[in-house]
């Protein structure tokens, strides 16, 4: 098994949903901070929601989150766990207004 510390962002372009991370095979994710920047003058609103591959299911962890004009939220108050083909994903309110980064750890059970 190898870990690997990784971190990536997205801006959110437009109102629709966008997946900002799936765990791919032989992985797992461990989620350590999830930052939510408003890069705009005025409030705005995200959804955050989890997808469970094994259950079939998506579950939403914050609705109608509101990030204050120009200022930032961390989202996770600890860890998260994205199992092997679990996904995370985000609908801001207004497009181009939301930037999303993630630093996690890839534990990678593959060869």
């Amino acid at each position: 098994m190898s870990n690997f510390f990784k971190c990536g962002g997205t801006s959110l372009a437009t109102t629709d949903q966008t997946t900002l991370l799936t765990a791919p095979a032989q992985s797992s994710f461990i989620l350590s901070s999830v930052i939510i920047s408003n890069t705009t003058g005025t409030g705005e609103t995200v959804n955050i929601d989890f997808t469970d591959s094994s259950a079939g299911a998506t579950y939403n962890i914050a609705t109608a989150l509101a990030i204050g004009a120009t200022t930032k939220v961390d989202l996770l108050s600890s860890s998260f766990v994205l199992e092997e083909g679990d996904s995370f994903k985000a609908t801001a309110s207004t497009g181009g207004s939301i930037d999303i980064v993630i630093s996690y750890l890839d534990r990678y059970r593959g060869g």
